[in-house]
């Protein structure tokens, strides 16, 4: 069909279970993609749209329990906190010493211990000597008072001056001068290597194994899934499957991939990835539950918004990174607000918008628009003659398909995927 989008829409789904609040008040629209250009699933997922494995999902906001709001990172403009920092420094400290958890200091016993400082001190303190009185060439003395207020002065002043400094040093570094602070012989070496997520590569099947193996780890020990769940199917169908025709344009190959860390040479984490024409979507990470200590969640984030900058210089339309969905009403998915600068997506304009003036509205309403009333959605679609139908194995147009059959579910397919997508995409039926 020309390399086309073929999609196959199934209306609503309500009242199912909601993996966030564990309550049965979920619902979201669907559709089956079997092909889907890197284009379309860009435009989709700016309609809110996300996909789990070739299954593509839109909640509705206004009935769901936990709302999820589409949520995108600006990562040329990227803002690093004072936690995300101290993340990366930890994470190199691993590298290049191989300590984990406390600092060098108290690992080593480097610190000297308060019984040690008084020794030190008692051998450089000199023993008085008789005098002849003061000495006519020097300052007169001092009050001990005035000479530890001076010291505290001085200490205070110097304080202040070394944190300025080291203030100072952290602006001055960007992200990857952050990321790539190692040591020229560490301890530990990482390697973070790119993988397309199929099973027609050869890198990718040599590794499935491993990969597998810490998913089950992963899902078992940190989401407590019955042993029989993650199985080697659910694996595929959920991280490996993807309806993304790899593309390439330019130096940028388009499409899913498995970003793989491996440190020496164990693989340790796995960030399921898709590469769109404006973005770095984040799919999904799993990591191994014994490397739970490198915070490896908020890691990966912070190489995958440099991992954007890294493609911007191949390709400048891609700015954004793209983190799934932000649920402000529940507490432990806020996290995704945590990078700065980000934005939501209206539910009913399809617009972005600060979180900051977001979080404000969401405080009062868990599902809120974001934009003006007067905003309107500029990609929504009121003629559906151009809408193309696969049926009994030929293309029919939609003036003729809607002669001798209903047409609402394919006005509302048009309604929620938008008018440039609705042209494009072939809608099997």
């Amino acid at each position: 069909m020309n390399n086309r989008t073929v999609v196959q829409y199934h209306s609503s789904h309500a009242d199912y279970s909601c993996g966030y609040c564990k309550g049965a008040s979920n619902s979201s629209y669907g559709m089956s993609a079997y092909d889907m250009s890197v284009q379309d699933y860009q435009d989709l997922i700016d309609r809110g749209w996300r996909r789990s494995g070739t299954y593509c999902y839109k909640p509705i906001l206004d009935k769901q329990c936990c709302p999820s709001y589409t949520i995108k990172q600006q990562s040329l403009d990227f803002s690093i906190s004072k936690g995300q920092r101290k993340t990366i420094k930890s994470f190199n400290k691993f590298l290049n010493t191989g300590e984990i958890g406390k600092s060098f200091e108290e690992n080593s016993g480097v610190k000297a211990s308060n019984g040690q400082k008084q020794d030190e001190a008692k051998r450089f303190k000199s023993t008085p000597k008789p005098g002849a009185g003061p000495d006519p060439s020097k300052p007169p003395c001092r009050k001990a008072k005035e000479r530890r207020k001076e010291e505290k002065l001085a200490k205070k002043a110097s304080a202040a001056s070394t944190k300025f400094e080291k203030a100072k040093k952290n602006q001055a570094k960007s992200l990857e001068e952050l990321l790539n602070d190692i040591s020229p012989n560490p301890k530990h070496n990482l390697k973070i290597v790119l993988v397309q997520s199929n099973m027609g590569s050869e890198e990718f099947k040599r590794t499935f194994e491993k990969s597998y193996e810490i998913y089950f780890k992963y899902q078992t020990t940190i989401h407590n899934d019955p042993p029989s769940k993650p199985s080697r199917s659910q694996f595929t169908r959920f991280l490996i499957n993807s309806p993304l025709k790899p593309e390439v344009s330019g130096e940028v190959t388009y499409g899913s991939f498995h970003q793989q860390y491996w440190l020496d040479d164990r693989l340790i984490a796995v960030g399921v990835i898709d590469i769109l024409p404006k973005c770095v979507s984040s799919v999904y990470l799993f990591y191994d539950p014994e490397f739970n200590f490198l915070t490896l969640g908020t890691y990966s984030a912070l190489r995958e918004i440099s991992f954007v900058r890294e493609l911007h210089a191949k390709a400048s339309n891609i700015e954004f990174y793209y983190m799934g969905f932000y649920i402000h009403s529940c507490p432990k998915m806020r996290y995704k607000g945590q990078y700065h600068p980000s934005y939501l997506l209206c539910p009913e304009s399809y617009s972005w918008h600060p979180i900051e003036e977001c979080k404000r509205k969401l405080d009062q309403s868990k599902y809120s628009r974001f934009s003006n009333k007067e905003d309107r959605d500029e990609d929504a679609t009121t003629d559906f003659s151009e809408i193309l139908i696969y049926r009994s194995k030929r293309l029919i147009a939609f003036e003729t398909y809607r002669q001798s059959n209903n047409t609402d579910d394919i006005k509302e397919y048009a309604r929620h995927v938008g008018k440039k997508c609705a042209k494009r995409m072939i809608l099997f039926k």
